[in-house]
């Protein structure tokens, strides 16, 4: 009976071992990946000035799964990483002029959603200094999760701004970002 007890023991302490090692060993061999990815967004003529509105939105595909598979040789998937966070994010105007620019616009807001996931999520926002500029850089620090958004196939940006100034033709955005898997 002693035996039994104490081979018992030892098998349930090697087995919990072992699922408890599975993890660290996931951990040492996966290293993070990150996925740049950008969506073009059609800016109309901008004349609401007093509050922030709704600039426009695009969908992308984007299949993480996908992602991490190829780089992975097909060893992991979505299910083995434990987290997916916003390295960082830009907006660029790609047609600026003198009259229309980053200066039109006080703030601007990204929120994210996808087909796993339909509730908004706030990517980030930025402030921009009434000067000209084609391009802004948001602060990153402490980017939301974003792995239960991942799991679908679809994503779609949506842009935000507060206007400073009535813009007088249409602009187009490129939102780019930089996802890291971990």
């Amino acid at each position: 009976m002693r035996k039994l007890s104490l081979t018992l023991f030892l098998a349930v302490s090697a087995i919990a071992i072992v699922f408890t090692s599975c993890k660290k060993v996931l951990d040492a061999f996966f290293d993070p990946i990150e996925s740049p990815l950008s969506v073009e967004i059609t800016i109309p003529i901008v004349t609401n000035t007093t509050s922030e509105s709704a600039l426009g939105a695009s969908s992308v595909h984007f299949n993480l799964d996908s992602i991490i598979r190829k780089n992975t040789k097909d060893v992991f998937n979505i299910n083995s990483i434990k987290s997916v966070k916003l390295k960082d994010m830009a907006v660029n105007l790609l047609n600026a002029d003198q009259a229309n620019n980053l200066a039109n616009f006080e703030t601007f807001k990204v929120t994210f959603t996808s087909s796993a996931n339909a509730t908004p999520v706030i990517l980030g926002t930025a402030t921009n200094p009434d000067t000209y500029a084609t391009s802004t850089v948001f602060p990153i620090s402490n980017s939301v999760e974003l792995k239960n958004y991942l799991s679908g196939s679809d994503v779609t940006f949506t842009l935000y701004s507060k206007a400073r100034r009535a813009t007088d033709r249409t602009l187009t955005a490129r939102v780019s970002v930089t996802l890291r898997s971990e």
